[in-house]
């Protein structure tokens, strides 16, 4: 049998409420209230959805952004919304607090946050994916970066062998590719798109 993968971290309304309602009621203190009572009560207490949350975001760090120490990731998300696009992207990430602002949904959710090697992998159910999105955060170096930018370079270069390459076409279409969005988010990597374009030509003569 298989064993069932665990989430190191998450945040859950639902459960964050039935525990606290267990709490209330161990304390002696609710007697003369009822179970819809006690989550009333709890629903309301924003203190201890807001320790969650806290608690939450400083596990992610602990565990792994504090741990990879890079200040890039790329971030693939899948079923994301109501039209479940999949989408991929760079991003200059701090920290935990950092990442949930630039990527995750601003609204109420759901969240399990598994470990997989080097990267994490985000479950997240919200009002238009109450199914479930999900997100790989994979760490990134510049060398990993510069890899592949160039390896989709190649098979762009080689759909036509033998012709004379047009830069500003190359350009165009890696950036197309969703490539040379690096350079433009880490300009000290990617300062004169050009000028690397042309060299990389050289070098493939």
């Amino acid at each position: 049998m298989t064993e069932e993968i665990k989430p190191f971290a998450g945040y859950d309304e639902l459960a964050i409420t039935e525990a606290q309602v267990e709490f209330m009621k161990e304390t002696g203190e609710y007697e003369n209230l009822t179970d819809d009572e006690l989550y009333g009560i709890a629903s309301q207490d924003s203190f201890i959805f807001a320790d969650a949350w806290d608690d939450m975001l400083d596990t992610l760090d602990e565990q792994f952004f504090n741990v990879q120490q890079v200040p890039v990731y790329e971030i693939e998300g899948s079923n994301i919304g109501w039209q479940n696009l999949h989408g991929r992207g760079i991003r200059e990430i701090q920290d935990a607090r950092d990442f949930f602002r630039q990527v995750m949904p601003k609204t109420q959710i759901t969240i399990r946050i598994y470990k997989e090697e080097e990267r994490i992998n985000i479950w997240c159910a919200h009002h238009d994916s109450p199914t479930g999105e999900t997100y790989t955060v994979t760490p990134r170096t510049p060398i990993d970066l510069i890899t592949g930018v160039k390896d989709k370079f190649r098979l762009l270069l080689a759909e036509e062998p033998g012709e004379e390459p047009d830069i500003d076409q190359l350009i165009s279409d890696i950036s197309e590719h969703d490539l040379l969005d690096i350079g433009r988010e880490l300009e000290t990597w990617y300062f004169d798109e050009p000028a690397i374009i042309k060299r990389w030509v050289e070098e493939e003569k």
